[in-house]
C-alpha cells in the first residue's frame, strides 16, 4: 500500500486548466488525486465533481469554505490525510503544473522506485504565443512555447511522513523541528502554465489579491509580483494588465518582449 502516489492539489478559480491536469496525472500512473476544493468564482466546482463522478475511486474532494492563501498548511493536511489513507508519495501539483516523467519511463513508477525522502523537480515555463492553436481548448496542448532554461526554484515531490512539512510554494520541505529536508533530483519535470490569456490574467490578478487579502498575516514581501499587478489594475484598470500579458506573456507579436522559448509541447498524457 505504501507503494500508492497520491496527487495533492489545492483547486479555486481554474475551470480553464484544472480538469485536464487531473487527466493528466491519473494518465501517468498516479493512484489517487485528493482536492482541496476552493470557493471558485467559475464553474471549476461543477467541472471538478464532473470529473469525480467518472473516476469515484480515483480523486477525492475536501470541500472548503476559505479561499485563503496559506498553501503550506493546505499541502501538508492533504498529504498527512494521503499517509492516513496507506500512501506516503505524494506530488504537491498546481492546477497549472503537468509533471510527467523522463524519457519512457511513467511518473508513477519513477517516484515508485526512487531511494529517499524528497526529490526536486525541475520547472520549465510555458506562454502563450502567436503559434497557439486557438480552436484547442487544453492548455497543455494549445501552448506550445516552452522556456529553454528551467526557473530558479523546483518544485518537489515528497515520501511523506506525520513529522514532515511541505514549505509554502511546494519548493522544499522539513521536519516539524524545523530542520529542512536534504533532496536529490528525480527523472521527472514540471511544465508550468500560469498566464495563459489575457483575461485568465486579469482574473487570476483579482482572485490572488482577494486571497491574500483573506489571509491574516500574510507577510508583505510574498506575493510581490501579484502585488504589483493588483496596483497597476486598481491604478490603470483591465487594459494595462492585458498589455502587460501581451508584452511578457504572449510570444511573437508586435509588441511582445523577446524571450529564450523553443517550440517543445509538452508531454500531456489525459486523453
Amino acid at each position: 500500500m505504501r507503494n500508492q502516489v497520491y496527487g495533492l492539489m489545492i483547486i479555486g478559480t481554474d475551470a480553464d486548466i484544472s480538469p485536464f491536469t487531473i487527466r493528466h496525472l491519473l494518465a501517468s500512473g498516479i493512484d489517487k488525486v485528493l482536492i482541496d476544493l476552493v470557493p471558485a468564482e467559475d464553474n471549476t466546482s461543477a467541472l471538478i465533481h464532473d470529473l469525480q463522478s467518472e473516476f469515484p475511486s480515483n480523486i477525492q474532494i475536501i470541500e472548503s469554505d476559505s479561499i485563503y492563501i496559506w498553501g503550506s498548511r493546505r499541502m501538508t493536511a492533504l498529504a498527512n490525510l494521503a499517509y492516513e489513507q496507506g500512501a506516503e508519495l505524494v506530488i504537491p501539483c498546481d492546477s497549472d503544473e503537468l509533471f510527467y516523467g523522463l524519457g519512457d519511463r511513467n511518473l508513477g513508477d519513477e517516484i515508485r522506485d526512487a531511494q529517499g525522502w524528497v526529490w526536486g523537480v525541475k520547472v520549465f515555463m510555458h506562454l502563450s504565443s502567436v503559434e497557439d492553436n486557438q480552436d484547442e481548448l487544453n492548455p497543455y496542448k494549445k501552448m506550445v512555447m516552452k522556456q529553454t532554461t528551467p526557473l530558479a526554484l523546483n518544485k518537489i515531490i515528497v515520501r511523506f511522513n506525520p513529522k514532515m512539512v511541505i514549505e509554502e510554494g511546494n519548493h522544499g520541505a522539513r521536519l516539524l523541528n524545523g530542520n529542512r529536508i536534504p533532496g536529490d533530483y528525480i527523472a521527472a519535470e514540471m511544465r508550468h502554465f500560469p498566464y495563459r490569456s489575457p483575461e485568465q490574467f486579469v482574473s487570476k490578478v483579482k482572485v490572488t489579491a482577494k486571497a491574500m487579502d483573506a489571509t491574516p498575516g500574510y507577510p508583505q514581501d510574498w506575493g510581490v509580483h501579484y502585488r504589483m499587478y493588483n496596483e497597476t489594475l486598481k491604478r490603470a484598470g483591465e487594459d494595462a494588465l492585458k498589455d502587460w500579458f501581451n508584452r511578457w506573456f504572449c510570444l511573437g507579436t508586435t509588441v511582445s518582449e523577446p524571450q529564450d522559448f523553443i517550440n517543445d509541447p509538452a508531454p500531456y498524457k489525459g486523453d
